[in-house]
Parts: C-alpha cells; sequence; structure tokens
C-alpha cells in the first residue's frame, strides 16, 4: 500500500509537470556494476525533462536495473531487479545554442528492490551526463543499491 501512495504521488508530480512550455523524453539503455559487489547488469530507463530556463530542467526517471552477480563478503550469488520513480534537476553547463551541452542531475523518489529482501525505500540517482544536437545523451550516474551504470540514450 505504501508502494502504491509513492507511486501515486510520483506520478502526479509528473502529469502536473505537463504546463511547462519545452518537454523531452529521453529513452536510455546502459550498463550497470555494482559498488561493492561482483556483477553486472543492465538498465532501461525513461526519463521525462520540463525546461525551466536555459541552464535548467526539471526531470523525472522511471527505470529498471536487471543484474546478476556474486555478494562481496559471502561469495553467494544473487539476482535483483531495482525499480525506480525519481524526481529533480537537470544542471546545464553550456546554454541551449550550443550543439553539446554537459550537465549534472541529481533525482530522488522511490525505489523497490524484487530480489530476496523485497525492500522499498528511497532511490537516488547522481548523474554526469552529455546532450549532442538537443538528442543523444551519454553519460555515468551513481544509483540507488550502489551500481555505477554508463547510460546513452535518444531524446524525443
Amino acid at each position: 500500500m505504501k508502494n502504491l501512495k509513492v507511486v501515486l504521488i510520483g506520478f502526479l508530480v509528473f502529469i502536473s509537470s505537463f504546463s511547462f512550455a519545452q518537454m523531452n523524453v529521453a529513452a536510455t539503455v546502459g550498463v550497470t556494476s555494482p559498488i561493492l559487489d561482483n556483477g553486472l547488469g543492465i538498465q532501461v530507463g525513461v526519463n521525462p525533462s520540463f525546461e525551466l530556463s536555459e541552464y535548467f530542467s526539471l526531470e523525472s526517471q522511471f527505470s529498471l536495473i536487471h543484474i546478476d552477480g556474486t555478494q562481496f563478503i559471502s561469495g553467494d550469488e544473487f539476482t535483483m531487479q531495482s525499480y525506480n520513480a525519481l524526481v529533480g534537476g537537470r544542471l546545464y553547463v553550456l546554454g541551449s545554442e550550443k550543439s553539446f551541452r554537459p550537465f549534472i542531475n541529481f533525482l530522488a523518489g522511490a525505489n523497490f528492490n524484487s530480489g530476496e529482501s523485497r525492500e522499498s525505500g528511497v532511490g537516488v540517482s547522481l548523474g554526469v551526463y552529455g546532450e549532442l544536437n538537443d538528442s543523444l545523451l551519454f553519460g555515468v550516474a551513481a544509483e540507488t543499491e550502489g551500481f555505477f551504470t554508463a547510460k546513452v540514450g535518444y531524446q524525443f
């Protein structure tokens, strides 16, 4: 029930953001690895963003990380799926007239892990990215549950 409330609040925040003038949606895929454990996984996500000024956008992220790995201390194998519904900001270093625009983002919201523990809590993503010709995205992020993720995407 708690997860449903978090998802509904995130959805309402997402819907209320449609009043802003400039909306973009990026579809991303990435390769992810746990920081302490061994393993490799895949990330897929959708990142709607709403330009509020030349240097700042409101951004959200709906993503899934699937990873197969081995725990650092015990050596036990694990499979984990981590779902995120996050919202936050995107701060651009260069103005919109440039063809290459580096930016950082900080997103926070709900996280649910469907592995053995079935935990839910606060999800976070902090990333450094580049945007090329207002369409191609690429970068790296540190995400909830201790993942480093390299992502590429296309912005519509």
